[in-house]
């Protein structure tokens, strides 16, 4: 009797989308630890130098979760570009502001509430990015902008581009990462 060939089960295609949704579910620690477990990590596999593209947990205490992941880096011995990231578009799903519409009002509120003040937004990124920036002066550490691509709209990415010109830091941009970046991208920059 043959023997019955058994094929792998077929795997669900998983996109960037959900597998960012899915990190949502970590375990809460500090910003410190977490960068610390992750340079640790890092300099275990033979990596000395890394970018780092940080998305924040808190964006009311930005220049606190900055200050420990510099720190970690720092105390860990590993260089750095380290980013912000920044997303003023968007911020749900690509075309938030058509999925919005077509919600409930009650809900369409809370996730348009205006963050905290004090918070880390568009609005501030230039001034914060550029503060953390005069305050890094370590050798092993560069400090520039890091706008997320499709949730970055377009006027501060130009004010971005010439912060970055006079500051000569670098900047991060996650472009094209999935399908879906791709098409909103194109649809998007053509109405542009």
């Amino acid at each position: 009797m043959a023997a019955a060939h058994r094929f792998p089960a077929r795997r669900k295609r998983q996109y960037l989308e959900s597998w960012l949704l899915d990190t949502r579910k970590y375990i809460p620690v500090s910003t410190y630890d977490d960068v610390a477990y992750s340079a640790a990590r890092l300099l275990k596999s033979g990596v000395t130098t890394t970018m780092h593209n940080h998305i924040l947990k808190d964006p009311a205490a930005y220049e606190t979760e900055f200050e420990e992941a510099l720190k970690a880096y720092r105390d860990a011995g590993i260089r750095v570009q380290f980013n912000p990231g920044v997303r003023n578009a968007n911020p749900f799903v690509y075309g938030t502001i058509r999925i919005l519409q077509t919600l409930p009002e009650r809900l369409r509120l809370a996730l348009t509430a205006p963050p905290p003040a004090g918070s880390f937004t568009a609005e501030n990124f230039i001034k914060a990015v550029t503060d953390l920036h005069s305050r890094s002066q370590q050798p092993h550490e560069r400090v520039g902008f890091g706008p997320l691509a499709p949730q970055c709209a377009r006027m501060p990415c130009s004010w971005i581009l010439g912060k970055r010109r006079k500051l000569q830091s670098p900047i991060h941009v996650h472009a094209v990462q999935s399908v879906f970046q791709k098409i909103y991208g194109l649809r998007f920059l053509a109405k542009h």
